[in-house]
Protein backbone atom coordinates (compact mmCIF):
# COMPACT_ATOMS: atom_id res chain seq x y z
CA UNK A 1 0.00 0.00 0.00
CA UNK A 2 2.57 2.14 0.89
CA UNK A 3 4.76 1.52 -2.08
CA UNK A 4 1.42 2.24 -4.51
CA UNK A 5 0.50 5.19 -3.11
CA UNK A 6 3.63 7.01 -2.45
CA UNK A 7 3.62 7.16 1.51
CA UNK A 8 6.31 7.23 3.77
CA UNK A 9 5.42 6.61 7.14
CA UNK A 10 7.42 7.73 9.94
CA UNK A 11 5.11 5.99 12.89
CA UNK A 12 3.32 2.71 12.70
CA UNK A 13 1.44 1.00 15.41
CA UNK A 14 0.98 -2.65 14.65
CA UNK A 15 -1.44 -4.18 17.30
CA UNK A 16 -2.09 -7.94 15.26
CA UNK A 17 -2.90 -10.32 18.41
CA UNK A 18 -0.08 -12.33 17.35
CA UNK A 19 0.22 -11.97 13.54
CA UNK A 20 3.58 -9.85 14.10
CA UNK A 21 6.18 -11.56 12.08
CA UNK A 22 3.38 -12.06 9.02
CA UNK A 23 2.79 -7.97 8.99
CA UNK A 24 6.59 -7.47 9.90
CA UNK A 25 7.36 -10.07 6.46
CA UNK A 26 5.09 -8.27 4.35
CA UNK A 27 5.92 -4.72 5.58
CA UNK A 28 10.22 -5.25 5.34
CA UNK A 29 10.39 -2.75 1.96
CA UNK A 30 8.42 0.28 3.94
CA UNK A 31 10.33 -0.79 7.55
CA UNK A 32 13.98 -0.58 5.19
CA UNK A 33 13.43 1.97 2.80
CA UNK A 34 11.26 4.74 5.99
CA UNK A 35 12.60 3.32 9.05
CA UNK A 36 9.19 4.23 10.55
CA UNK A 37 8.91 4.25 14.60
CA UNK A 38 7.23 1.47 15.65
CA UNK A 39 4.96 0.73 18.42
CA UNK A 40 4.09 -3.25 18.77
CA UNK A 41 3.12 -5.50 21.76
CA UNK A 42 5.03 -8.92 22.07
CA UNK A 43 4.86 -11.63 24.59
CA UNK A 44 5.49 -15.17 23.96
CA UNK A 45 5.40 -18.00 26.66
CA UNK A 46 8.88 -18.37 28.84
CA UNK A 47 10.73 -21.16 27.13
CA UNK A 48 9.45 -21.07 23.25
CA UNK A 49 11.79 -19.40 20.72
CA UNK A 50 11.82 -15.75 20.15
CA UNK A 51 9.34 -14.32 17.65
CA UNK A 52 11.41 -14.63 14.19
CA UNK A 53 10.11 -10.69 13.99
CA UNK A 54 12.48 -10.00 16.91
CA UNK A 55 15.93 -10.63 15.05
CA UNK A 56 14.63 -9.45 11.72
CA UNK A 57 13.93 -6.05 13.06
CA UNK A 58 17.46 -5.77 14.98
CA UNK A 59 19.33 -6.59 11.83
CA UNK A 60 17.47 -3.91 10.07
CA UNK A 61 19.09 -1.46 12.49
CA UNK A 62 15.84 -0.96 14.57
CA UNK A 63 16.46 -0.73 18.48
CA UNK A 64 14.06 -2.53 20.66
CA UNK A 65 12.94 -1.18 23.77
CA UNK A 66 10.72 -3.56 26.16
CA UNK A 67 8.31 -1.51 28.14
CA UNK A 68 6.47 -3.81 31.10
CA UNK A 69 4.99 -3.50 33.82
CA UNK A 70 7.20 -5.79 35.45
CA UNK A 71 10.45 -4.42 34.11
CA UNK A 72 10.42 -0.98 34.29
CA UNK A 73 11.38 0.83 30.21
CA UNK A 74 15.13 -1.61 29.98
CA UNK A 75 16.62 -2.15 26.87
CA UNK A 76 15.42 -5.58 25.03
CA UNK A 77 18.44 -7.86 24.99
CA UNK A 78 18.10 -10.54 22.47
CA UNK A 79 20.64 -13.69 23.13
CA UNK A 80 21.38 -15.31 19.55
Amino acid sequence: VCADFALRPDFIKVDVEGAEDRVFSGAIKTLTSCTPYLVFECGWPQGTPIPKHIPELEAMGYELLCIDIMFAATKWVVDP
